[in-house]
């Protein structure tokens, strides 16, 4: 099945079904999942530890959704949940750094 990645940290990813989205993402979002090609139990068999970054004010994936999503396609993933973090970005959530995700990059 090849290497292992050793560890897999996804940030607000974008589901297979979003019905919250804000209108002018929506077209592109839904191109770029019909284009996308992932392989959710592979990729849950290639990872060694899984974290996920979710927003509980996300207007891009929706909250809901994205939880729904991870819980059901990486179940064995670790959720970390912001409540006010928006889309983790500087349009979507005043973010222009992110110094929470540091200690998932760099162990203690």
């Amino acid at each position: 099945m090849g290497k292992k990645i050793k560890k897999l940290i996804m940030i607000a990813p974008v589901v297979e079904e979003m019905t919250d989205l804000l209108d002018f993402v929506r077209d592109g979002v839904t191109t770029y999942i019909k284009g996308s090609k992932l392989d959710t139990k592979k990729v849950s068999k290639l990872v060694g530890e899984h974290i996920i970054l979710l927003s509980q004010t996300d207007p891009v994936t929706g909250y809901k959704q994205a939880k729904k999503y991870c819980d059901a396609k990486f179940p064995d993933a670790h959720l970390v949940s912001f409540a006010d973090a928006g889309h983790f970005s500087d349009k979507f959530g005043n973010y222009l750094q992110f110094p929470e995700l540091l200690p998932y990059i760099i162990p203690n």
